[in-house]
């Protein structure tokens, strides 16, 4: 239960490599995984993750949506399992978990630990810190 993130330390590597090069990101952006099915989709501006944003699995279920608003999330995000199932699911207000969020079928009051890896915030369902 809880994020998972589909981040590797190589996704963190080209995605720095690639803003280096050719600026940042502006505008809709899609990845895919070695096996063609799409991992994430959303949009970028000025760098930043911003809108609407999903991640997928490898089997093509969806793994996680949720909004961004100037790389920070904002709004509703909902996290599944890999066969579909609603696993947690709560509200963001500028990165900072706020209200009451549904973890395994429990309401929980937001008191979770948040952190920046990469440019994505990840948490376990314990609050314990998940690497990337």
């Amino acid at each position: 239960m809880g994020f998972r993130s589909t981040k590797t330390s190589e996704d963190f590597l080209m995605g720095f490599l690639s803003d280096f090069l050719f600026g940042k990101k502006d505008g809709p952006f899609e990845s895919y995984y070695k096996n063609g099915q799409l991992k994430e989709k959303g949009t970028y501006k000025d760098g930043e993750w911003d809108g609407l944003w999903k991640e997928y699995y490898r089997n093509g279920q969806l793994s996680e949506k949720g909004i961004y608003e100037d790389g920070e999330p904002h709004g509703p995000f909902e996290g599944y399992s890999k066969n579909g199932q609603l696993e947690w699911k709560g509200t963001y207000n500028m990165g900072e978990d706020c209200g009451e969020w549904l973890e395994g079928g429990e309401e929980a009051l937001a008191h979770r630990v948040v952190v920046r890896i990469t440019d994505r915030a990840h948490r376990g369902p314990d609050a314990s810190l998940l690497a990337a």
